[in-house]
């Protein structure tokens, strides 16, 4: 097993997690009192190496990594997941009609650092993953501008993989910003490529896989592409997403 890239000493799950000196640091930083142990160490793990930027702070670390858990924990919440307060249904992430494919895709603005980072997961009728792309681009886009982006990255995506019938969520130009405009346009054009296709849009708790891969672009240089193979740090999401839309345990 490698060693840790901060200490050099031997890197098990206990030492990533608690005994390394930035382990502590960040822990200390965050205010959280954490047990030595606990019984789910692969989600604490899948977190901390979304967090693993090296040279980050421990105080940057710690906000970072509350942040994702809060989302995580509003997002897969068990005794929250169908409902919201007062009653109202919640919507979860839904399946494709048969013979079509579902494209989520997502987009994060970093501007302290100058950067956009892209997330964008394809899935068939049944929920199982087709491809996913995580991805980094050296631009200060708008929020508006990385979302409308990642549509297009993800036709794009969907193209290269193939398909042919695929639901996609974008805007119609015509009620689109003129800053986007160009870009919302030019993914339309791109749609007309394949056999059908539809558009449609879905709230954050929808598409929290894509969601995640838009973070994990932090950790990559460029671009990285699964195809039919699901990246480990939404392989959780990828089956509650399954189990949530009523599709059953996979």
């Amino acid at each position: 097993m490698d060693g840790c890239v901060y200490c050099g000493e031997k890197e098990t799950s206990g030492h990533t997690l608690w005994n390394c000196r930035e382990a502590a640091e960040v822990w200390k930083e965050s205010g959280i009192k954490i047990p030595h142990r606990v019984s789910a160490q692969r989600d604490f793990i899948d977190i901390l190496w979304l967090m693993r930027d090296l040279g980050k702070l421990a105080k940057s670390v710690a906000r970072e990594a509350a942040n994702f858990v809060e989302e995580f924990r509003q997002s897969n919440d068990p005794n929250d997941t169908n409902h919201r307060p007062g009653g109202q249904y919640r919507e979860t992430w839904s399946p494709s009609k048969r013979g079509w494919f579902k494209i989520n895709t997502d987009g994060a603005v970093y501007k302290d650092t100058g950067q956009s980072r892209i997330g964008v997961v394809v899935r068939n009728e049944k929920g199982q993953l087709m491809g996913a792309m995580s991805k980094k681009i050296l631009l200060p886009l708008g929020a508006l501008e990385v979302e409308a982006r990642a549509a297009e990255e993800g036709i794009i995506f969907a193209r290269e993989l193939g398909l042919g019938e695929i639901i996609s969520a974008l805007e119609n130009p015509e009620h689109s910003p003129s800053s986007i405009q160009k870009i919302v346009e030019g993914a339309q054009t791109k749609l007309k490529a394949f056999k059908q296709w539809k558009t449609n849009h879905v709230r954050r708790h929808c598409n929290f896989a894509a969601h995640l891969l838009a973070r994990h672009a932090c950790n990559i240089d460029d671009c990285v592409i699964w195809v039919e193979d699901t990246p480990p740090m939404i392989a959780d999401q990828i089956c509650m997403d399954i189990v949530s839309s009523g599709l059953g345990p996979v």
